[in-house]
């Protein structure tokens, strides 16, 4: 078919004629003078109160470099071959701020609720914290102390969980809005051992504050110094941030060896079950250097749990006592008998007495002695512990071996009491040792006018000083 005298269709063209010019140059014109005094108005403002604004928007932005401490982490304590007997974990304080959360109410039920199913905080303890006129536009209130690391990850993936993650539009949303919580850095010491060497370790009841043990003795040692971070507004009203890091506590490293103190707590908790002792110390020494390697006072308690005393005492006497009495059987159960309590050597004194009695010149190696069964001093009678039987005629080794009274006796009285006391001055008896434990006690022995020959024949047994 051909197109010859088919007319052709074209679109009619819509001329600008000079009316519509005229109206698109007056309003570029308008919106041009808009932006000019839009411009103008902005630099009044910058200029006359440019600073005050600023400053209320920096303070806002402020509120993420609030002051704060960067707590120092105490030093670890370590036995002889290295074992953990002390250290400290870093755990989180829940800080809540309810200025924050209370900015918007959409954010008061997705962050209680957050609280509540993560971290187990109660709900009834967050609404009270965001409705009181006290503490409604507090920005710090701890909501709980010590949460482990696991939680705080936990909580923080909650939060950050979105649509990606599965959760419907309004789930995402819900999360989103958890507002106003975050977590202060701080430390909890911990004791792998337990209870193991409680007697010679102690315990920190904070990160600086500690009276027992080596954790007492060393505690300016082990205490670290806390840092701070904080920000402020410099004359150029810019924000600013400062960090003093902390400084952590100095190790140290002990002579205990815990796998001898293990087998001394063993064989201690053997006897006092067979013989009930009140009282039992054991040290083991290197009596070439003077090291403890172990050291055990017999009664124990939990270093993670210093204040439980069901270790010690029944339920009903725990029950039965008043605050007084808690705090004395505290201090009795934290106590070191091995150091800070006074008692009479008894026989375990003799050979040093004899050793005393050699060196002077009072006796000789091949003296001998007869023990009749007792001394008789004016009234008094002192009795050898197999009376009314005597160990008869003796040699020193025999003395000993027998830990005849009688024969010390004898043995004291031939070194008279200047001599006596003048050697158990040079074995340091009525002194401290000056052990790096604290509370070390001093023994109390005679002197030249209150030592008569009573006293010196009971302290050469072992009896009548501490």
């Amino acid at each position: 078919m051909s197109n010859t005298g088919r007319k052709s269709r074209r679109r009619p063209q819509r001329k600008i004629n000079q009316n519509m010019k005229e109206k698109l140059l007056i309003l570029f014109g308008i919106v041009l003078l808009l932006l000019v005094i839009l411009v103008l108005r902005i630099t009044y403002i910058n200029a006359t109160s440019g600073s005050k604004y600023k400053k209320q928007v920096l303070s806002q932005a402020q509120q993420k470099y609030e002051s704060q401490v960067l707590p120092a982490k105490r030093g670890d304590i370590y036995d002889k071959n290295g074992n953990i007997l002390a250290t400290s974990n870093k755990v989180y304080n829940v800080i809540l701020d309810c200025k924050t959360v209370n900015s918007d109410e959409d954010y008061v039920e997705p962050t209680i609720r957050a609280l509540n199913e993560v971290l187990g905080i109660d709900e009834e303890t967050v609404r009270s914290l965001l409705a009181d006129s006290r503490t409604s536009q507090s920005q710090y209130q701890v909501l709980t102390k010590q949460l482990s690391m696991d939680k705080k990850k936990e909580f923080e993936k909650y939060k950050a969980e979105d649509e990606d993650s599965g959760l419907t539009k309004a789930q995402a949303k819900e999360r989103a809005n958890i507002k106003g919580v975050w977590f202060e850095e701080d430390y909890l010491r911990s004791y792998p051992f337990n209870e193991t060497a409680c007697d010679t370790i102690g315990f920190a009841l904070d990160r600086d504050v500690a009276d027992i043990g080596l954790e007492g003795y060393y505690n300016s040692t082990l205490t670290g110094v806390d840092g701070r971070q904080y920000g402020y507004i410099n004359d150029d009203s810019d924000v600013e941030q400062t960090i003093i890091a902390a400084v952590n506590g100095k190790n140290i490293q002990t002579s205990i060896d815990i796998g001898a103190q293990q087998i001394v707590e063993k064989y201690v908790n053997g006897f006092k079950e067979a013989m009930g002792a009140k009282n039992i110390g054991v040290i083991v020494e290197n009596p070439s250097t003077g090291e403890i390697i172990a050291m055990d006072g017999g009664d124990r308690y939990d270093l993670n749990n210093p204040r439980d005393l069901s270790t010690v005492y029944t339920e009903d006497e725990i029950k039965a006592m008043n605050d007084v009495e808690t705090v004395e059987a505290l201090n009795g159960m934290w106590s070191n008998f091995c150091v800070t309590d006074a008692y009479e050597p008894g026989s375990v004194v003799k050979p040093i007495v004899m050793a005393s009695a050699l060196e002077k010149g009072a006796i000789q190696e091949t003296d001998t002695f007869v023990c009749d069964g007792s001394q008789t001093f004016g009234d008094t009678m002192i009795k050898c512990a197999v009376y009314p039987s005597a160990h008869g005629t003796e040699t020193l080794g025999e003395v000993i071996a027998n830990s005849c009274n009688d024969a010390m006796m004898q043995i004291g009285a031939k070194m008279g009491a200047t001599q006596f006391i003048k050697a158990q001055s040079l074995f340091n008896f009525g002194t401290r040792t000056g052990i790096d434990l604290p509370n070390e006690g001093a023994g109390i022995i005679h002197t030249k006018d209150s030592m008569g020959e009573t006293e010196l024949a009971c302290s050469a047994f072992g009896q009548g000083f501490t």
